[in-house]
């Protein structure tokens, strides 16, 4: 732990729960207490890279070969210079939790009309998967008609509306389906999914990022608004 405490100032931040980002990326450490380091938003290709909240990161320090240790993000800025925050060395974080052998894999239901069957397809896969061992997560981001919870005949007192909005966290608002099947709820106020402030789609990823701990296949019901934003 003493090598910790020279002023190395460069390091290479390397993600491991990302789906998004893969690669090693280099960076300055700006200014560090005993609870986090604040460290210049990485750039790749002339590209900010802004870690979500939540991404757990290896760290190794470029001028002192073999010294590294684990991290996690758990704050973001883009006010008075690109910074993210993370976890120092000693503190208590999330990081050290154990991680799953592989990560979630993530698939995605869209289609070019409603009422096509797109949702029932969706279930009857996910239960599928449920029947092989396969422990599965739904997301109902279907902004027009959210209504896996009606299909699954749940009842779902919150929905990602109140996770947008920070009035609930994403275990709060999961609710349990047929064979221990989860769904994060759709509902009203969806279109706020559309048009996300800096500070909400900070938060939803970072929720979101914890559905890793909770299942192998994360599926996500979305509407033709929600393709048309990945094309």
């Amino acid at each position: 732990m003493a090598k910790l405490q020279k002023a190395l100032q460069d390091i290479i931040i390397t993600p491991l729960n990302s789906t998004l980002y893969k690669n090693s990326f280099p960076t300055r450490i700006l200014s560090r207490d005993e609870k986090s380091w604040v460290v210049s938003m990485p750039e790749h290709q002339r590209r900010f890279i802004p870690l979500p909240v939540g991404t757990i990161v290896d760290i190794e320090f470029v001028e002192d070969a073999g010294t590294s240790f684990r991290s996690e993000v758990i704050g973001r800025s883009f006010s008075g210079g690109r910074t993210l925050t993370l976890t120092a060395p000693t503190s208590i974080s999330r990081a050290g939790r154990k991680s799953k052998a592989a990560p979630s894999r993530v698939i995605a239901f869209s289609s070019g009309k409603g009422g096509v069957g797109k949702s029932t397809i969706l279930i009857n896969v996910s239960l599928a998967l449920q029947s092989l061992g396969k422990k599965c997560c739904i997301i109902d981001a279907d902004l027009g008609t959210a209504d896996i919870d009606t299909l699954l005949n749940v009842e779902a007192p919150f929905n990602l509306y109140h996770l947008v909005e920070g009035e609930k966290d994403i275990e709060q608002i999961i609710v349990e389906g047929p064979q221990g099947l989860l769904l994060v709820p759709g509902g009203s106020g969806l279109e706020k999914l559309a048009n996300l402030r800096e500070w909400q789609f900070s938060r939803l990823i970072s929720e979101f990022n914890k559905l890793e701990d909770m299942a192998d296949y994360i599926l996500i019901d979305l509407s033709i608004q929600m393709r048309e934003l990945y094309n």
